[in-house]
């Protein structure tokens, strides 16, 4: 995993020299060539909403452990947060203090031999220019922790190479003061003899996943526990400076450009030779993050899967794709889940993924568009409840679900009971509590997608390919089960009952969909006795087609109701109703001032004269 790091960031050309990083920084302190001051510059997008800054390539970075190796406190060099670099602060500290005397005094042995740094040492020397800048800082409204560099003219001089041997010969300095020599030992990276990094440089990325703001190790041996044979800090897994550098130079520009947040963990995944964004499965399965969904792009790239899956598309065949899913905890990175395989076989697999999805619309006349599997998971665990705890239990589930999700798309593997348990047990309550006439709120398609999904692979694990083909998008009125034709059953006595009376508060649906769905022989003796006061009510010519419907639908139910339905023939009862649903709405044939069928004998797909909107 570490060499496949390592390799992508050689072939995506990244810096990798230890003590060099990216760096987003924030504004520039200006002065001339005599190191008169001549303001302040905002740096980056500044009409953003939430600038950042302006990302300089290689900028002079020290480890953790060597900020603070000897006991002392130390700075980064040439660019530091405002309260570093101008003990910009509301209050005053001793450790402020102290990094700030340090990198004056950097700056200062520095420009010893770079005079090109004289402009600098002379602008914070003079007590003058140090409370100007601060006064600007304070106008601008600059925060303490913004980082700040320096420009001399028109030069930025971070962005310039003259200080680059300095700054190694600096660091080496500090290696020699602070740790002792070891022996040179077989580099896991690069597979050369080489020292081993004592410590590793942190990973950024990961602090919304339970990472530190200011990174967290993926190699580290800080702990007695964590030793073995005598062996101390990262002896005990070999890996060099360069080695280092490079498997986190790697990382760090995964998770910054090619990484989503899925539950509680972070994704970040690439390929063996590029892929453009166009053709990258992964956006299309995961969402592409901080922009907008964009459908019309997930269905060509859905489009570009099929092609690959049916053998139309070749110029993609051998290429490899890896996935790296992360979280950070207790200032370590852990590593959760690693997937690799083949592009053919990741496009079988998310091609699968998508049909197992795939679910008729609303309004019964189109498929549901596709979503990204982060809105999946919050359409469909999303619990409409004002109680905090409640609020907080759907956000716990969306996280772990969506984990649950993404490895059942990679891999083609069955979805976690778990899931349609939460799904039912968010669709009963809303069902039963929505108000007249607010039917629809709860039918979201997302969430029967991702039941037909479930359903679909449950059978295709047990070997009934016959069973899993029949779960199709829509209405299917030849499916061999039981269950799916009591929702049908359930979904056709409420539209006969809306149909007759209108709105009357708490109809069939409120009253008697969550009991419906688990012990239907309880309860459906009692609703088609009242459908037939609904049939009378509405006369032959207004029920006719709904009265038809209902007895053909009762003709798949040759032995009765079942007493009790298990998990999956409850899921199986949902996606009936809701399927029936849609069915019911398609668009009718409008004739004088009555809906009337199309034909006197329903048809799969054919129009009816009832809408029960």
């Amino acid at each position: 995993m570490i060499h496949l790091l390592a390799e992508y960031c050689r072939k995506q050309n990244l810096p990798v020299e230890a003590g060099f990083s990216p760096k987003l920084v924030r504004w520039a302190i200006c002065c001339d060539s005599n190191g008169r001051y001549t303001g302040l510059v905002p740096l980056g997008d500044v009409d953003a909403k939430n600038n950042r800054g302006r990302e300089f390539p290689r900028c002079p970075d020290l480890s953790q452990g060597e900020m603070i190796g000897g006991g002392l406190a130390r700075s980064h060099f040439l660019a530091d947060t405002a309260d570093v670099v101008l003990l910009y602060s509301k209050k005053s500290d001793e450790p402020k203090l102290a990094k700030h005397e340090f990198f004056r005094e950097l700056l200062r042995q520095a420009s010893l031999k770079l005079p090109e740094l004289t402009p600098v040492v002379n602008l914070l020397a003079s007590a003058e220019n140090m409370e100007t800048i601060r006064a600007d800082f304070v106008r601008e409204k600059v925060k303490p922790i913004d980082r700040v560099t320096f420009r001399v003219e028109s030069s930025f001089l971070i962005d310039r190479d003259f200080w680059h041997d300095w700054w190694r010969e600096f660091r080496q300095s500090l290696s020699a003061k602070d740790a002792t020599v070891g022996p040179r030992r077989r580099c896991f990276v690069t597979g050369e003899m080489a020292e081993p990094a004592r410590t590793h440089l942190p990973i950024k990325g990961l602090g919304s996943v339970g990472g530190q703001p200011a990174g967290d190790v993926l190699i580290g041996f800080d702990k007695d526990a964590f030793c073995s044979f005598g062996f101390n800090q990262g002896e005990n897994a070999s890996v060099s400076e360069s080695g280092m550098a490079s498997y986190r130079a790697g990382l760090n520009e995964l998770l910054s450009r090619s990484s989503v947040q899925v539950g509680n963990s972070r994704v970040a995944f690439w390929f063996k030779d590029r892929v453009e964004d166009a053709e990258n499965p992964l956006w299309a399965l995961l969402g592409e993050p901080g922009k907008a969904d964009d459908l019309a792009a997930r269905q060509r790239a859905i489009e570009f899967l099929r092609s690959v899956h049916a053998g139309r598309a070749r110029k993609l065949e051998g290429n490899r794709y890896y996935a790296l899913t992360l979280s950070g905890a207790g200032g370590r990175v852990m590593v959760r889940g690693w997937m690799e395989g083949s592009f053919e076989t990741l496009a079988d697999a998310l091609t699968m993924w998508f049909d197992d999805l795939e679910i008729i619309s609303h309004g019964g006349d189109t498929l549901a568009p596709p979503q990204s599997l982060v809105r999946l998971s919050d359409s469909c665990l999303s619990l409409r409840s004002q109680h905090a705890s409640e609020r907080k239990q759907g956000d716990d589930d969306r996280r772990r679900f969506s984990q649950s999700l993404f490895q059942s798309a990679m891999t083609g593997s069955a979805l976690s009971d778990a899931l349609p348990v939460r799904i039912l047990a968010f669709l009963r309550p809303e069902l039963s509590s929505t108000d007249a006439g607010e039917e629809d709120a709860p039918l979201q398609p997302n969430r029967f997608a991702v039941l037909r999904a479930y359903l679909v692979r449950f059978f295709r694990s047990k070997g009934d390919l016959v069973m899993s083909d029949a779960i199709t998008p829509a209405l299917n009125t030849a499916l061999p089960i039981a269950a799916y034709h009591c929702g049908r059953v359930l979904a056709i006595l409420a539209a006969l009952q809306k149909r007759a009376l209108g709105s009357v508060g708490a109809g069939v649906i409120q009253r008697y969909y969550a009991s419906a769905s688990t012990n239907p022989g309880l309860v459906f003796g009692r609703l088609i006795k009242n459908a037939q006061y609904h049939i009378e009510k509405l006369g032959p010519d207004k029920s006719r087609y709904l009265e038809s419907l209902l007895a053909e639908t009762m003709a798949c139910l040759s032995n009765g109701f079942p007493q009790v339905l298990s998990l999956q023939e409850q899921g199986l009862f949902g996606l009936g109703y809701y399927h029936q649903i849609a069915d019911l709405r398609k668009k009718r044939v409008v004739t004088g001032d009555s809906e009337t069928p199309e034909s006197d004998t329903p048809q799969e797909g054919a129009e009816s004269d009832v809408t029960t909107d």
